[in-house]
């Protein structure tokens, strides 16, 4: 039977690519949500500058919240660079721990098919042996 050595490690590495994953999807989902923050500021801005202002007391107003969502704006867009850049090193990293399960799980295919050629020998020279042993019986 079949037991390959690495299998911890391989069992190993396989919670680490789970992990890898799922980190870099909780980051993703995070910047996707800050952008869509990001949206939703630039539509309230938007509609600021469209609405029509009246008297004086309501021009200062909105002004000073157009100016509180112009920092809100740019607060959310360096927000969003940073979890841009979050993303992009868990995304090398779920990669990385691809590239390794693929490599022991590489060594465990080289290591099934190194036992099943030398069950196959081990099985022919048993064969071999039961007709030499047949032949001069």
């Amino acid at each position: 039977m079949f037991k390959f050595r690495l299998q911890t490690v391989l069992e190993l590495r396989l919670e680490a690519l789970d992990e890898a994953e799922k980190a870099y999807l909780l980051a993703k989902s995070k910047r996707e949500s800050a952008e869509a923050d990001l949206l939703a500021i630039q539509q309230l801005r938007s509609d600021q500058i469209k609405k029509p202002v009246g008297d004086i007391q309501s021009r200062l107003s909105s002004q000073a919240y157009q100016a509180r969502l112009e920092d809100e704006f740019r607060a959310m867009q360096s927000a969003i660079a940073v979890l841009q850049d979050e993303e992009s090193k868990l995304m090398e990293a779920w990669i990385e721990a691809r590239k390794e399960v693929k490599a022991v799980e590489k060594l465990r295919e080289n290591a099934l098919a190194a036992y099943q050629k030398e069950q196959e020998r081990l099985e022919q020279l048993a064969l071999d042996e039961w007709a030499t042993m047949r032949r001069t019986a």
